[in-house]
């Protein structure tokens, strides 16, 4: 594939990568390659061969040979830390990336950077039947009893013995990268990370570990009891650096301000047991996905290069394909919004390419001959300031009594009679969108809940406290957005400001589609051949459905 056109070679992800840096050498612009299809067809796998075949064409120098190995050797973290075992695909990227691959004038590879979106926090304190929490867990409990040091500084036991990893235990694993320690622990350390950081994140993730196993109980009120002298309970506060007794009383109870910030009034809340369990849970969220941000922060601390005038880039977007469940819920949701951006930009490209064409070629043409199908309709219909469904989801958040059902209710009255969304008809917290691929019934229930990703402001204070200075580092951003949520406003009030999920997400998106619209892209649509997931074995009406849901049969059509 080096030095040969794409049209002149048999269709690979080589061959896109090879267009792409042949361009990037003549147009010295900037490209970008957009991996996209269902969960399962090869887009991480495709992702590395291109990030492979980068590193090997690009100029070597004596300098560079070990940058290159950091950027490859980054994909085992992120899958060990990112990836988890579905019912679709036993290496599932649970989270979408974006990488700058950075080359300086004479086309060496010099640094990377590396943008994630959306990890699947959830997953953490729960999963599927069939299904598994992330890699990373299950390795660390190989090993219990095999690593005495850590075994005993972390109180690791095997996978059975942990409330939030059991139910995966008795799921099997095809991929065997996905159960290798080893292999991660060589990955760490080829990225800069040392033994005593390592260590430190071996900490984080047991210590989420025996928090799912923290006992909470109920008193005759209702009301949460959890014990100080239980095991889970003296091994958590030890492992996130705190007192014990002030840790359960964060879990038992909360604390309410009335009043002005200064000088108000504080009022100690307890909590109902299930109340107490939401708390916990959001905790191990919390820390989960904070130690995701470090690791990734640290990756680009590595790989960081110094980008200057003459610096060029090919960037490689590998993004959770398109998502359609028989239940589908929150995080269904907005990675379908996702999809649904990049399928816009897809259709966008093709048409400008198609047009360019005509006139290239000086045919007359009109915008009906087409008959092009666009989703503009529908991601309008999602972004609205006003009336979108992300506004009127993070105005429920916002409202005292909002919850999931009034959610409902307001799609109901606000999006009438628009042909992308159904309601009408749809039984109590279910609707259904018509998206580019298909029409998706989703299921609101924890809409708002998971929208507003909330962690008892108690909880943060404590851990902003923690002897473990790793604990603390994790949490600044956190605690940092706790600090700006209590400013004083007029007359000493606090004033509120609140930074959805979705408002995050969507901020994200933005500013992808804009670095997106700046370089030269390139496609690569990966499609699974079967549900068996067997090789040699091609399932024709699954492929076709992939092809129309991807846009693929629209565009031919439109070429023609």
């Amino acid at each position: 594939y080096r030095k040969h056109q794409v049209e002149h070679t048999t269709p690979h992800v080589f061959a896109i990568s090879e267009a792409a840096f042949m361009n990037l050498q003549t147009t010295r612009k900037d490209q970008t390659i957009l991996v996209s299809g269902d969960s399962g067809s090869g887009k991480t796998e495709s992702t590395k061969f291109m990030m492979q075949y980068l590193a090997a064409v690009a100029h070597h120098t004596a300098s560079t040979a070990n940058t290159e190995q950091q950027v490859l050797q980054c994909n085992p973290v992120l899958e060990a830390f990112g990836n988890a075992k579905t019912l679709r695909n036993d290496n599932s990227s649970r989270f979408g990336k974006y990488i700058d691959i950075f080359f300086d004038e004479r086309f060496a590879l010099i640094g990377a950077k590396i943008d994630t979106y959306l990890l699947e926090k959830s997953r953490v304190v729960g999963q599927e039947e069939g299904e598994r929490n992330f890699h990373i867990f299950y390795q660390l409990c190989t090993q219990a009893g095999q690593n005495i040091p850590l075994t005993q500084a972390l109180g690791l036991r095997s996978a059975e013995h942990f409330s939030y990893i059991r139910k995966g235990c008795r799921v099997s694993v095809g991929y065997r990268p996905a159960t290798s320690f080893q292999n991660t622990l060589a990955a760490l350390e080829a990225i800069g990370i040392a033994s005593a950081e390592r260590d430190s994140i071996f900490n984080v993730l047991a210590a989420v570990l025996h928090l799912g196993n923290m006992t909470i109980g109920a008193d005759k009120e209702g009301g949460a009891v959890v014990s100080a002298e239980d095991y889970e309970s003296k091994i958590c506060a030890k492992l996130l650096g705190c007192d014990t007794d002030k840790l359960v009383a964060a879990l038992v109870a909360r604390h309410i301000q009335a009043g002005p910030t200064v000088g108000g009034d504080f009022y100690r809340v307890a909590q109902s047991q299930q109340q107490a369990i939401d708390a916990r849970d959001a905790l191990a969220r919390a820390l989960y996905g904070n130690l995701f941000e470090m690791l990734v922060s640290r990756i680009n601390q590595t790989l960081r290069s110094e980008v200057g005038k003459k610096t060029k880039t090919i960037s490689i977007l590998d993004i959770f394909g398109f998502e359609h469940f028989k239940t589908n819920h929150f995080e269904q949701f907005c990675i379908n919004y996702a999809n649904e951006k990049l399928q816009g930009h897809f259709n966008e490209f093709n048409f400008t390419l198609e047009i360019q064409e005509y006139q290239k070629e000086e045919i007359q043409w009109s915008y009906e001959d087409f008959y092009f199908q666009t989703n503009t309709k529908c991601i309008e219909m999602i972004e609205a300031k006003r009336t979108g469904m992300l506004a009127l989801l993070d105005e429920q958040c916002l409202m005292p009594n909002g919850n999931d059902e009034t959610y409902c209710t307001k799609l109901k009255s606000e999006i009438q009679d628009n042909p992308y969304i159904y309601t009408a008809k749809m039984k109590g917290t279910q609707f259904t969108l018509k998206h580019y691929a298909a029409e998706v019934v989703y299921d609101a229930q924890g809409f708002c809940f998971k929208n507003k990703d909330p962690v008892q402001p108690s909880m943060l204070e404590l851990l902003s406290t923690s002897h473990n200075e790793y604990i603390r580092q994790i949490f600044q951003e956190h605690l940092s957005k706790m600090e700006q949520n209590t400013k004083k406003g007029p007359k000493g009030q606090s004033s509120l400001f609140f930074e959805s999920v979705t408002s995050k997400f969507k901020r994200q998106l933005a500013d992808l589609m804009t670095r997106i619209h700046a370089a030269e892209p390139h496609f690569v649509r990966c499609i699974n051949p079967n549900s068996q997931k067997e090789p040699g074995r091609l399932e024709p009406e699954m492929i076709l459905d992939q092809l129309r849901c991807s846009g693929l049969m629209e565009a031919v059509r439109v070429s023609r």
